[in-house]
């Protein structure tokens, strides 16, 4: 490995650990506890409403939780990761910015691939734990770690 390599391998090794420093353990402690409890049930229309209607609560009461999500789908594409994605439909068209996705493992593909547009979908799914009530819900929110209910 070159000397140029092994610098930028540690300056981004620092960087990832003064980002993760940043969480206080009390911070840790409350997300460990909201993802150990069980999934809320909601609806991807009640979801993406919550945080349109109030961002700031609605991070309070989903951030760092698992949802069992039931929708319509509106589309099914590749992420910039070429992960599998589900477009839930919540009232966009075809040129809006606002929407609500949901991210699988490429395991989950084939079943994906059995879906078509307005079908419905049911997945338990995990709220990141970001600052949602900056984020900007009239673009993109992923769900990760999603697992289909079949």
């Amino acid at each position: 490995m070159t000397r140029v390599n092994l610098i930028w391998m540690s300056c981004l090794l620092l960087l990832a650990a003064g980002v993760a420093c940043t969480a206080t353990d009390t911070q840790i402690e409350r997300w460990a506890s909201k993802f150990a409890q069980p999934a809320i049930e909601v609806t991807a229309d009640e979801l993406y409403r919550d945080y349109v209607r109030d961002g700031e609560t609605a991070t309070d009461t989903y951030e760092g939780r698992r949802v069992r999500i039931t929708g319509t789908v509106f589309e099914i594409r590749d992420d910039d990761d070429f992960e599998p994605v589900v477009e839930f439909d919540v009232g966009q068209d075809a040129f809006a910015f606002q929407s609500l996705i949901a991210q699988f493992a490429e395991r989950h593909r084939d079943y994906l691939e059995t879906l078509d547009v307005d079908d419905e979908i049911t997945t338990v799914c995990y709220v990141p734990v970001e600052d949602m009530a900056t984020f900007d819900f009239e673009s993109v929110t992923s769900l990760r770690m999603c697992q289909p209910i079949t």
